[in-house]
């Protein structure tokens, strides 16, 4: 909301009272509960069900009914599914091993996905012997035959993986000096999964990853699962994330066709016009964003909001905010990407120019690289 509807809001509320606009119907009605009186349906719903609004997005299916019993009743799962996104990327856990199952639509990218990931995150190209990994996947039935595809990492620091680094005391026994290697293994999912209706799922990723606190050092186990290794954890979410961003732009073809441009609202106030749909702007926004000194420490796609914390001081000084919340919002005929301080709070003109000229520079380097593609 920008400072002339807060203004007009405020107005409203001073002749009609409050509660009328918090209560029901009013403009601030509090819908936070209303999940609770949602019904299941019984079928995907369709445009025609929605008189012509509902427009199914690939890239955020909606479930099967069925999904629920599916998982109760798929056997050989010790403890959950967790899905990361539905009816498309599901965290298969079982005794030995967590396996990544992708539907065709992220399947198809995943292997390109996996070497730009690689690159982002700075995993140069390592060696290890994986035999007896490839071993342990092919034992415990998760891999029919020979693995398609593996990488493996260089041995690289957490704090140039940008790792929270240890308290004092864990510091005292070296552990800032923890080093760390992936591997990574692309297989086909075994044939018996079709008949527990997986067969949507075309392409299954296992992560493993070991730790050392020095070269010559001694080197741990390969941990194999996120219950057992927070890091892969955090690398699988990273690398869904960088998927969905891949398959986001493949999605829409090209970017050369996306406009960016910096306007001014009534008010004075900057924001950046962006031609193209939601789903595109959102994940290539997440993109843009310079991960190094800017640190997103909560989103709510729901609401187009991202928030950053920022902590180096020459980025503070620069921008002259050390927190602030960029908004997407859908215009009358572009989407508008806004700076505030708060919520609802717009931040200072100068301050958001500032942002808004970074957030601009990397949707021009991310266009001009895809149109280079």
């Amino acid at each position: 909301m920008n400072l002339k509807q807060l203004t007009v809001c405020i107005s409203i509320a001073g002749l009609a009272g409050c509660s009328s606009l918090s209560g029901e119907g009013g403009v601030f009605e509090d819908r936070a509960m209303d999940y609770k009186e949602a019904h299941s349906i019984d079928r995907v719903l369709t445009a025609e069900d929605t008189g012509g609004q509902y427009a199914r997005d690939d890239l955020y299916p909606v479930p099967l009914p069925t999904a629920g019993k599916l998982f109760e009743e798929t056997p050989r799962v010790s403890s959950s599914y967790i899905s990361l996104e539905l009816n498309a990327i599901l965290l298969h856990k079982n005794e030995s091993f967590d396996r990544t199952l992708f539907a065709n639509i992220y399947g198809q990218h995943l292997e390109l996905a996996i070497e730009s990931f690689a690159r982002e995150r700075q995993f140069q190209a390592g060696e290890a012997d994986l035999t007896s990994l490839q071993k342990k996947l092919v034992e415990t039935g998760d891999v029919q035959g020979q693995v398609e595809r593996q990488w493996v990492t260089q041995w690289t620091s957490g704090k140039a993986l940008g790792y929270p680094q240890p308290g004092f005391w864990k510091r005292l026994f070296g552990a800032d000096k923890l080093q760390h290697q992936y591997a990574f293994f692309l297989s086909k999912p075994k044939l018996t999964a079709q008949d527990n209706g997986l067969d949507q799922y075309t392409t299954q990723l296992h992560i493993a990853h070991r730790t050392r606190t020095g070269k010559g050092k001694p080197v741990s186990q390969w941990t194999t699962t996120v219950d057992a290794d927070e890091f892969i954890g955090t690398e699988l979410i990273k690398l869904v994330d960088h998927l969905k961003q891949q398959v986001a732009m493949a999605s829409a073809g090209k970017l050369n066709s996306m406009t960016i441009t910096s306007e001014k609202d009534g008010n004075g106030l900057p924001y950046l016009a962006i031609s193209d749909r939601f789903a595109l702007v959102w994940e290539a926004l997440l993109k843009v964003i310079p991960q190094k000194t800017w640190k997103v420490t909560d989103l709510d796609r729901s609401k187009g909001m991202i928030y950053v914390e920022l902590s180096d001081k020459k980025t503070v000084q620069a921008l002259g905010l050390d927190h602030f919340q960029l908004q997407l919002s859908e215009g009358p005929q572009m989407m508008i990407l806004s700076v505030d301080k708060g919520d609802d709070q717009p931040a200072d003109a100068a301050n958001a120019e500032r942002i808004l000229a970074v957030i601009y520079d990397g949707f021009s380097r991310l266009i001009e690289v895809n149109s280079n593609d």
